[in-house]
């Protein structure tokens, strides 16, 4: 992970994305970005092999992350604070799809349709959940 001029730890910046609550950060750890052609390929009844191409497909993308859970018996507001960025970011919670905007190192950016989240079994040892929102790209 690298630390940005602003002294964030977060090498991925989604626009709105939660940082954590008192005592109990969220960080956005990976991005796995997915890129394909839509193609068909066709072997003719000679065995001639053909490739059609119909342009780029829509990109999708996950972002995996922990939401640390603060002290023991704490409110888990951090679980509360990403699930409620994720109904305000959602394709399927607006009229109209609205892209949200994902920094990449480098200075790299994507336009991405958030259409789902995966809160994974919680990490009691080390006292976090991780997670993974699913995107498209826009």
């Amino acid at each position: 992970m690298q630390v940005n001029k602003s002294g964030s730890s977060r090498s991925y910046d989604l626009k709105g994305f939660p940082t954590g609550v008192e005592n109990a950060p969220i960080l956005l750890t990976e991005a796995i970005i997915n890129k394909k052609d839509l193609v068909l390929p066709v072997t003719t009844l000679s065995n001639k092999k053909v490739l059609y191409t119909f342009g780029e497909d829509f990109g999708t993308i996950s972002l995996n992350g922990i939401i640390f859970l603060g002290k023991v018996g704490g409110d888990n507001a951090g679980i509360s604070a990403v699930l409620d960025w994720y109904g305000e970011n959602s394709v399927g919670n607006k009229t109209s799809p609205t892209a949200s905007k994902l920094s990449l190192p480098g200075k790299k950016a994507l336009s991405i349709y958030v259409v789902g989240i995966t809160l994974n079994q919680p990490n009691h040892q080390n006292n976090y959940i991780p997670f993974t929102i699913t995107a498209t790209e826009a």
